[in-house]
């Protein structure tokens, strides 16, 4: 795992020379970087049930961006290293790399074929916890006259721990999005999806629950669909947007069945050169008949924020530094299901563009 996150590093920062050396000889290129160092503290860094461990951290984020524009279509390309180093908690400090592409392509001039890459691979450089992920999709488009649009799509998903397969799945998906521009500040959505997994382990039966042994011969299979609308709303120095999902799994495994409401909001407002914006995330997850996992359903939380709200302030200092100042609030649910911890964050960080 440590190999694969130096070898994306190095080709990051190969494709980020490349890049600018290559921005000379061809205008169409344009890139742009940032660097990020603050300071944060955190109420509860282990995500603890109750008494959580408070510490304080460095963080260090780098991000390189670059994006290629032809007549007919497009290729856009992102890198993402971030470090984290706690103070007297050695064994939270982790490293987090990130690459995305993706590739437009206008077949005609209403109807364009897309595809992306995601990956993350996240190191823990003191404890056997580490995990890469990945995803990719293709995607058809088509507007229609009168301001609708529809998108469709294929994708797939993997997940891998380095120390364990027991969490590992992989599984296809599809999604589906109608969108009506009312006009050019107001827009709706209206989506639908579907993503399978299929873990390494075993389903259970739910006559194995008393003895905790799987059921023979069947891996886990989970099917999660969901389905929502979303509204967006612009204007001159404003930005909202308002969403609602309702999210069904069904499981194979005995008690991994559940049901969610999810409520999404993010407004952004600039006023007197500050920048502000308010994002949270509402959640009620349910489990049929009270019945609960009794296995962690998974060993990373920060996968799956699910209740939050986060306040960004942020104010450019000069036309290449900013100064950002964040609080978020927490109750997620931990890995044990329906069991939730709070934490609380406060961030201080200057950030340099170039």
């Amino acid at each position: 795992m440590r190999v694969c996150a130096t070898l994306l590093l190095c080709l990051s920062g190969a494709w980020v020379l490349y890049g600018q050396d290559a921005s000379g000889r061809d205008a169409g290129w344009r890139f742009s970087n940032r660097l990020q160092a603050g300071w944060e503290t955190d109420s509860n860094v282990r995500e603890e049930l109750r008494d959580g461990l408070r510490s304080e951290s460095t963080r260090f984020l780098f991000e390189s961006k670059a994006r290629r524009k032809w007549s007919r279509h497009s290729v856009q390309w992102a890198y993402r290293g971030g470090l984290q180093l706690y103070n007297k908690l050695s064994s939270e400090h982790k490293l987090i790399q990130e690459a995305e592409a993706g590739l437009h392509l206008p077949v005609t001039p209403t109807v364009q074929i897309s595809t992306q890459l995601w990956g993350r691979v996240k190191l823990f450089l003191n404890q056997d916890a580490d995990y890469a992920y990945g995803k990719g999709q293709i995607s058809l488009s088509k507007r229609f006259p009168a301001g609708f649009a529809i998108k469709g799509g294929v994708n797939g998903e993997v997940l891998d721990y380095a120390q364990s397969s027991y969490y590992n799945f992989g599984g296809p998906g599809y999604y589906l999005q109608v969108q009506y521009d009312f006009n050019r500040h107001l827009h709706a959505t209206a989506f639908f999806s579907g993503q399978g997994y299929t873990f390494k382990r075993q389903a259970l039966s739910s006559g194995d629950v008393h003895y905790g042994l799987a059921a023979p011969g069947d891996r886990q299979k989970d099917l999660l669909n969901s389905t929502g609308g979303r509204l967006d709303i612009s204007w001159s120095g404003f930005l909202a947007q308002a969403g609602y999902r309702f999210e069904q799994n069904e499981s194979n495994s005995f008690a991994h069945d559940y049901s969610r409401h999810v409520v999404d909001i993010m407004v952004v407002k600039t006023f007197a050169g500050l920048y502000f914006r308010a994002l949270g995330t509402l959640q009620k997850k349910s489990y049929p008949g009270d019945l609960v996992p009794f296995w962690p359903l998974q060993l990373d939380t920060e996968r799956e924020e699910n209740n939050y709200l986060v306040l960004d302030v942020s104010r450019a200092l000069t036309p290449a530094f900013d100064l950002l100042l964040r609080a978020a609030w927490y109750r997620n649910e931990s890995i044990w299901a329906d069991l939730y911890y709070k934490k609380t964050l406060f961030t201080l960080s200057g950030e340099l563009h170039f």
